[in-house]
């Protein structure tokens, strides 16, 4: 009854696939998916995207030193602020942080530039070795250091692009909330659903 039933639920999968390809193709894509270890690659390429977070926040603590360090009253107000939200026992800690950050900015800033460049030419890599693994692609063959030149060109070309698309969306959101506001539609219920679509027709406009 057993085998019945197993050849059964594999004739009417077949038939299934058969009548409708979408659900084929889904099915085609899945197996290939396993059978060049897409999962592997998806590990490779999340390892070094989390790892870069952290030569990120290296960077973005390296320029709020340098920034702190010339405002003492902004840095006040700042300390004054981790002291109301920590507990006391841990207050001289989170100062000592602070000012350890801003005390080695230039550091912190090195250091993390150097580790964002390092994680960031491994994702290209994996990214790489992803694309040709699952397409079956000859990875071609070129010296170490032209490689690494052309990736981290890669990556700096990606970020910028990235940074474009934030910087076109926030100008097209400023851009339709100020044309709401002639038309007299930004009190509306209808406004922030048009900024909204604004800005992301503006944002595709400026990638075209």
């Amino acid at each position: 009854m057993t085998t019945k039933r197993s050849v059964g639920a594999v004739v009417g999968w077949s038939q299934l696939r058969r009548r409708m390809g979408w659900i084929d193709h889904a099915a085609l894509m899945f197996a290939r998916y396993l059978d060049y270890r897409g999962y592997q690659q998806a590990a490779a390429i999340t390892y070094f995207s989390v790892l870069s977070l952290v030569p990120v926040l290296m960077v973005v603590l390296s320029v709020a030193g340098y920034l702190l360090a010339g405002q003492p009253g902004v840095l006040g107000r700042l300390h004054h602020d981790f002291q109301a939200a920590v507990p006391v026992t841990v207050q001289p800690l989170v100062d000592e942080l602070v000012d350890n950050a801003i005390d080695h900015r230039f550091g912190l800033g090195l250091a993390g530039i150097l580790v964002a460049g390092y994680s960031g030419w491994n994702w290209m890599n994996a990214l790489r070795d992803a694309l040709t693994g699952m397409w079956q692609l000859r990875r071609p063959a070129a010296p170490v250091v032209r490689a690494v030149v052309k990736d981290c060109g890669a990556l700096l070309g990606l970020g910028l692009a990235v940074l474009l698309t934030f910087a076109a969306t926030v100008v097209g959101g400023d851009l339709g909330y100020r044309l709401l506001g002639v038309t007299g539609l930004g009190g509306s219920q209808l406004g922030p659903a048009l900024s909204t679509v604004g800005s992301v027709i503006v944002a595709l406009i400026l990638q075209g």
